[in-house]
């Protein structure tokens, strides 16, 4: 078998070079500039002109390229962010993240999966509601993206034994859905957001309120269910892998008399619901 020839490490550099030049953050302060001063010389130099365009003018236009792309992608996953800190201060968040935490991968559908984190952590931008917002977004481009088990109670016929499994065992999720506690109203405000043309001619303001969500995918779309407290709590425990009865157990302490009176009454028109809208999987494991 021939052997693969190895490219020159002159290449390699050369690479290299081209990748943090082109990479070279803009600089946010009233107005957005440039920096290709600083691009590296030798890249510079190595760059000869194109139709009279000058080789540093031409890394510009990567540079520029680069990080408008890089943009415009956190701008369509993160709207309500984007919304929030308003177009340019967003783009100074993102510089800021893909600075010190750089994707490696070839696929844009991992830019941001270090951005909690960095966040949580920065004292620039470590604002509570946008720490909210970003875990919001999140569960949004995780609902997405996620596989959908087949064994979906709502699309098979369930034997005996396999509500003797449900009853004893608990009830399985599909990866897809999540639950979102909210300490403003971020889920509607998103709604909002994403239904204008130019979210920028909006003028609402999160409100401080106290919601219950789950968000789900069913045929490639993903929606977002309001609960109530009593839901919530009862589908969190069901989540941990705990049966209808466990889960009864857990919530005694948690649950007032009325909100327990209220699963009694209404539970199995919940589950009707929720398993209508393709929530619910068999367990993992018989």
């Amino acid at each position: 078998m021939a052997e693969v020839p190895k490219s020159p490490q002159e290449l390699h550099q050369m690479q290299k070079l081209f990748a943090e030049t082109a990479m070279m953050p803009f600089l946010f302060n009233k107005d957005v500039t440039f920096q290709p001063d600083k691009y590296k010389k030798d890249i510079v130099k190595e760059m000869v002109p194109i139709k009279g365009i000058p080789g540093r003018k031409r890394i510009l236009n990567y540079n520029q390229q680069y990080w408008y792309r890089l943009f415009t992608v956190m701008q369509d996953e993160y709207p309500l962010l984007a919304y929030l800190l308003g177009y340019q201060e967003f783009n100074h968040l993102v510089s800021d993240y893909l600075t010190a935490c750089p994707s490696h991968h070839y696929s844009l559908n991992f830019l941001s999966d270090d951005l909690p984190a960095f966040v949580q952590d920065n004292k620039k931008w470590g604002n509570e509601l946008y720490v909210e917002a970003i875990r919001l977004e999140r569960i949004f481009i995780k609902a997405f993206d996620a596989l959908q088990a087949q064994d979906d109670l709502s699309s098979i016929p369930l034997t005996q034994e396999d509500l003797a499994i449900l009853r004893d065992k608990g009830i399985g999720f599909q990866p897809s859905w999540y639950l979102f506690e909210e300490n403003w109203n971020l889920v509607q405000l998103r709604k909002m957001i994403k239904l204008v043309e130019d979210p920028e001619e909006l003028k609402e303001k999160p409100k401080v309120i106290k919601s219950y969500w789950c968000i789900f995918r069913k045929q490639n779309r993903v929606y977002q269910e309001d609960l109530n407290r009593t839901q919530f709590l009862l589908l969190q425990q069901l989540s941990k892998g705990l049966s209808l009865i466990e889960a009864f157990e857990q919530l005694e302490s948690l649950l007032v008399e009325t909100e327990i009176a209220l699963i009694e009454k209404e539970v199995s028109h919940w589950f009707t619901r929720w398993v209508s809208l393709s929530w619910f999987t068999m367990p993992k494991s018989k």
